[in-house]
């Protein structure tokens, strides 16, 4: 079984890989006490792209990406895409959890 946070660091090295992005960075906790989970590329502090990392109604944290290596600017298919990656492993967390909770 995959460690939770191994999945999310996961997570934001193909994201930053696969949408040409310069860095990401991935912060896990409530939002008033978020930690610095993990870093990808040479993170300035800002987002081009972020999305709430959630399971079901419970707030995991937060992904941020930069700009991308091109230049070129996001678009809305690009965020649906990345919405649609985070659902799926978001999801995979969810299976998890019910596991380690069944035994």
């Amino acid at each position: 079984m995959l460690d939770t946070e191994q999945v999310i660091c996961r997570l934001l090295d193909e994201a930053v890989a696969a949408f040409d992005f310069e860095s990401g960075v991935v912060y896990l906790g409530p939002e008033s006490r978020q930690r610095l989970l993990h870093t990808c590329g040479e993170w300035k502090g800002q987002a081009e792209i972020g999305l709430p990392l959630e399971q079901g109604r419970r707030y995991l944290g937060w992904i941020a990406l930069g700009r991308r290596c091109n230049g070129l600017e996001y678009t809305p298919r690009d965020r649906e895409g990345l919405q649609e990656v985070v659902a799926l492993i978001m999801e995979a967390i969810s299976r998890q959890s019910a596991m380690g909770e069944a035994q």
